[in-house]
């Protein structure tokens, strides 16, 4: 089992969480989505 964690959209952050929600819906109920999100994998956290 797969756990989906979206955080971060208080402030500036809070005009993305329309988006970060229908991301969030698509992985969800189909396992993937057409956005691109590999950016925000945890391997890419922090590495620059």
């Amino acid at each position: 089992d797969d756990i989906i964690v979206m955080a971060g959209f208080s402030g500036s952050g809070f005009k993305l969480s329309p988006a970060m929600g229908e991301i969030a819906a698509d992985l969800a109920l189909d396992g993937t989505t057409d956005h691109p999100v590999g950016f925000l994998a945890p391997a890419g956290v922090g590495a620059a």
